[in-house]
């Protein structure tokens, strides 16, 4: 991953952490998408996948979780 994907799984580990789906930015209201998240929501969430996605097909997936005994 280079650096904004290194940024985006910092993201969705501290989303992790603290129980918080961030929202989407920049949303006018008028998305087609019907369940996007506008605003910060509670969740209990205990898996993330962060995907990043490079020029020239260089892709990368990272599948995060909680950690169960602690």
């Amino acid at each position: 991953l280079g650096a904004s994907g290194a940024i985006g799984a910092i993201f969705c580990l501290l989303a992790l952490r603290h129980g918080v789906l961030p929202p989407n930015v920049g949303d006018r209201g008028n998305s087609i998408y019907p369940k996007l998240v506008t605003e910060a929501v509670a969740t209990e969430a205990e898996v993330a996948l962060c995907l990043s996605f490079g020029f020239g097909g260089q892709n990368g997936v990272l599948a995060l979780g909680r950690d169960r005994y602690g």
